[in-house]
This record gives C-alpha cells, structure tokens and sequence, in this order.
C-alpha cells in the first residue's frame, strides 16, 4: 500500500466555498472512478488548510492520480504540500523461528498524528 498525506490552500483570490469541498471535488476528478484510490479528510471540514491522506493500491495508480492532480489543482486554483509519504515496504524475510509478527489490526503508525500535520 503506497500513499500520501498534502495539505491544500487557495492560490489567489478567495472562494464562496471552502477548501476542504474543493480539494475533495479535485482529489475525486484526480481519482476518475479509478477502483483502488480511497481518500480520506483528516482534519475537521472548514479549516483554511485541510489536510487529506490519498492511498493506493501500486505505483501505477499513484502515477495516473498524480497525472490527473496537477490540472484539476490548477482548475480549482489550489496548491498542494507533500506532507508524508507511505512507502510500500519490502516483503519480511521468512522468520527462521517461524515467530508470527506481533500485530494490534490497527492502521496507528501509517500517518504522524494529526496534530503534527494541521496548523493552528
């Protein structure tokens, strides 16, 4: 599983509509019904500074999100910043002691905490 973490903002003169509605109206456009891409708002709608993570199930449907991104950014008037990247990790090597890894079922540790990411 790869994905990232951006932060959204307007780039120029301010809009009606917040920018979380944007970013999740571009991130869907950049998405194109594409099975796989899920997406979702860490920070709570209405914030000047939304924070989105974006998962994917390969490098090839990172790549064709990306490729989609940066015109829908730029029809919407929106940058973006690359706060954190989850990189798809090498397969664990057979555990000579046949230990099974040690695991909670839960996703903590994937993203830094909210906290981390959103600017007050």
């Amino acid at each position: 599983m790869l994905g990232r973490v951006y932060t959204f903002e307007r780039e120029g003169a301010s809009s009606e509509r917040p920018v979380s509605a944007v970013a999740a109206e571009a991130i869907q456009t950049s998405i194109n019904g594409r099975p796989g891409i899920h997406y979702h708002e860490l920070t709570a709608p209405g914030r000047p500074k939304p924070v989105f993570a974006v998962l994917f199930p390969d490098v090839a449907h990172k790549q064709y999100f990306e490729d989609l991104l940066g015109p829908a950014l730029t029809q919407c008037r929106l940058r973006i910043n690359i706060v954190h990247t989850l990189e798809e990790r090498e397969p664990v090597a057979e555990n000579p002691a046949n230990e099974q890894p040690v695991s909670s079922g839960s996703d903590v540790g994937l993203f830094p905490p909210i906290s981390a990411l959103a600017e007050t």
